[in-house]
């Protein structure tokens, strides 16, 4: 690695380096000197004795191509990747030349993954496709209701306490649509009532408006979890499950003039 401090802080650091590649041959280059380890003795060359910034490396090919393979530009937080790495290093980064290029075309890519069908069909894909185009037609808003919370298109309702419905008036004219249901949402059969509820309850109270105004449910209908000690702990849903509610959600932004 190849590192250029403001401060003289090599032999300062180089300890945590010891600690955390202990089992790894490790040289750390600076314009000052260099720390090198060989898995027994961490010992300090002055900056004559030390080996210079190579002009080439034949390695940075291959880590820009698989830098570029694993980027992903639904991520991109340019300002969260300076806070970890100040611009001022990204100088001596190799993958750093290749982020503006891969930022410009971030925002196309990202459409163009939306817009493309998954390649891969597993069980639950193949199992939703099935089970939506064999759904049988709602229409009436209690018969709507009732499908949902009926619903086994995806496994997700094996572990959930219930389906959770939307809410509000019909038609609306707007919709306001979360994740999923969370915990208490889960517990208590109604959208909204946990943390992010009551967090929108003040968001919309400080604006002057309040909730019973908009229609308000989730893309997927059952709570996601996982164990964590005593505790449920929202998961992601997946594209597959987030698909097995796509009906579910078109039907009610039918009744809303805007969604």
């Amino acid at each position: 690695a190849w590192f250029e401090p403001e401060h003289h802080i090599l032999q300062r650091v180089a300890p945590f380096f010891v600690d955390r590649f202990a089992s790894m041959h490790w040289t750390i280059v600076t314009p000052d000197g260099a720390a090198q380890w060989d898995r027994k003795r961490l010992s300090f060359l002055d900056d004559a004795a030390a080996i210079a910034l190579p002009a080439s490396d034949d390695k940075e090919t291959l880590w820009r191509a698989y830098y570029g393979s694993i980027f992903n530009p639904a991520r991109l937080k340019q300002r969260t990747m300076q806070r970890e790495m100040p611009k001022r290093y990204w100088k001596n980064l190799p993958e750093a030349h290749d982020i503006h290029a891969l930022d410009d075309r971030a925002q196309r890519r990202v459409e163009g993954m939306l817009m493309s069908a998954p390649v891969d069909r597993d069980r639950w894909q193949t199992f939703v496709q099935e089970n939506v185009a064999a759904a049988r037609p709602v229409g009436a808003a209690a018969s709507l209701t009732e499908s949902i919370r009926e619903c086994t298109r995806c496994p997700l309702w094996r572990n959930a306490t219930q389906a959770v419905c939307g809410a509000g008036p019909q038609p609306a004219p707007i919709m306001i649509v979360g994740e999923q249901p969370g915990d208490e949402e889960d517990l208590q059969g109604r959208a909204f009532v946990g943390p992010a509820g009551r967090l929108l309850d003040r968001a919309l109270g400080e604006i002057g408006l309040q909730r019973s105004s908009f229609y308000i449910t989730n893309a997927v209908k059952h709570f996601k979890w996982e164990p964590r000690g005593k505790r449920r702990i929202h998961k992601t849903p997946a594209h597959q499950e987030i698909a097995a509610c796509v009906d579910w959600w078109k039907k009610k932004s039918s009744w809303s003039s805007r969604a």
